[in-house]
C-alpha cells in the first residue's frame, strides 16, 4: 500500500506581527437590481498599497485630462521644443555643408597649406598643393616634421621662428625644399600662429606656402643687368 503524502503546511506568522498572509481572492456580492453598484474590488498585494481605481484617479490632483489647462500647457511646450529642435537640426546642416565647402577649397587651393604641431614641427594637415611642393606624398608628409622637409630649419632657427611668432603672430620666410634627383624649389612661406585653446593646449602653425621659382629667376636676371652694366661702366 502506498504511503501517505504529507500534507502541506505554512509558518505562521509570529505573535502580534504584520506579516500579511496571502487570502484567496472572493467574487463580488451581486447588488439588488436599482441599487448604487459597489466599487471593484481591490487586489491585495501584501505589504504594498493597493492600485486606485480609474474613479481616484480622475479625482486626484495628480490627474491631467485630455482638455485639461496642464494638459494645453504641454502640448505647447512640445511645439516649442520640436521647432527648437528643428530650427538647431536646420543650423547644424548649414554649418557643416559650411565646413565641408571650406575643407574642398582649402584641399584644391592653388597654393600650399599646412597645419604644424608647435611643439614638435609635426604635419598635422597638408593639401595637395603643398604635396607637390615638397614632393612628397601625403601620406609621408603627415608622418614627417618640418626638418624632413627642408634642412634650412634648424633647431636654432626653429626656435628663433617660434619666439617671433610669438610676439607677432605672423612672419613670412623665404627658404626651399628638395626634390627628387638633387633640385631645390625655393618658396615662400607665410606662417601664422593660432592661439591655444583647451581642446589644443600647444597653438597650431598655420603655413601658406607658394612657389617663387619665377620670381627668383627674374630677381636673378635683374642682378646680372645690373653687374654687367656695372662692368661696362
Amino acid at each position: 500500500m502506498p504511503s501517505a503524502i504529507p500534507s502541506k503546511t505554512f509558518p505562521t506568522p509570529p505573535a502580534g506581527s504584520s506579516w500579511p498572509i496571502p487570502t484567496r481572492p472572493t467574487a463580488p456580492k451581486s447588488s439588488p437590481p436599482g441599487s448604487r453598484k459597489s466599487p471593484a474590488p481591490r487586489l491585495n498585494i501584501g505589504p504594498f498599497a493597493p492600485f486606485p481605481t480609474v474613479s481616484e484617479l480622475q479625482s486626484s490632483d495628480r490627474f491631467i485630462g485630455p482638455d485639461s489647462p496642464e494638459a494645453d500647457e504641454i502640448e505647447r511646450n512640445l511645439a516649442i521644443a520640436k521647432e527648437l529642435v528643428e530650427t538647431r537640426t536646420a543650423e547644424l546642416v548649414t554649418s557643416n555643408r559650411r565646413v565641408q565647402e571650406t575643407q574642398f577649397a582649402m584641399d584644391h587651393a592653388g597654393i600650399g597649406i599646412a597645419w604644424i604641431a608647435p611643439e614638435n614641427g609635426r604635419f598635422l594637415y597638408v593639401n595637395d598643393r603643398a604635396c607637390e611642393l615638397f614632393g612628397k606624398t601625403r601620406e609621408t608628409v603627415l608622418h614627417a616634421n618640418v626638418t624632413d622637409v627642408t634642412d634650412e630649419f634648424t633647431r636654432e632657427r626653429s626656435q628663433a621662428l617660434a619666439h617671433d611668432l610669438l610676439i607677432h603672430g605672423y612672419i613670412r620666410l623665404e627658404t626651399s625644399v628638395g626634390h627628387a634627383g638633387g633640385k631645390r624649389l625655393p618658396i615662400e612661406v607665410s606662417l601664422y600662429y593660432q592661439p591655444p585653446t583647451e581642446e589644443v593646449p600647444a597653438g597650431r602653425y598655420c603655413a601658406f606656402i607658394t612657389d617663387i621659382t619665377q620670381r627668383k629667376a627674374v630677381e636673378s636676371s635683374l642682378i646680372e643687368a645690373k653687374q654687367a652694366a656695372e662692368l661696362s661702366a
